[in-house]
């Protein structure tokens, strides 16, 4: 049996969903949890989860900037640092505006 044949497009969808809805759910508490309210009120964020080779697995709505920029600042992470440097449960905060194009 090969993997093709194990992906039908309900569990795709599911799985996606699953994916993004987590995401939502990290935002919800970046929201909930900040300190300063260009977070919590301005919402001036953006959070996803990555697979071990920087791809996105779901990402939240938010800043697009923010969106498009969060692989490459999780590749430049595993670039200076390494693969084996993560363990689960990692959470990687970046705020270098030479890497991201941003504050």
């Amino acid at each position: 049996m090969t993997m093709q044949s194990l992906a039908d497009p309900v569990t795709t969808e599911v799985i996606r969903n699953f994916m993004s809805a987590c995401a939502e759910d990290m935002n919800a508490t970046l929201f909930r949890s900040a300190y300063t309210p260009i977070i919590y009120e301005g919402r001036d964020c953006a959070v996803a989860l990555m697979d071990r080779h920087a791809r996105p697995l779901g990402q939240s709505t938010g800043v697009p900037l923010f969106l498009c920029n969060l692989e490459v600042c999780v590749q430049h992470t595993l670039d200076l640092h390494g693969p084996e440097w993560f363990e689960p449960g990692d959470i990687v905060i970046m705020n270098d505006s030479y890497v991201q194009g941003s504050h």
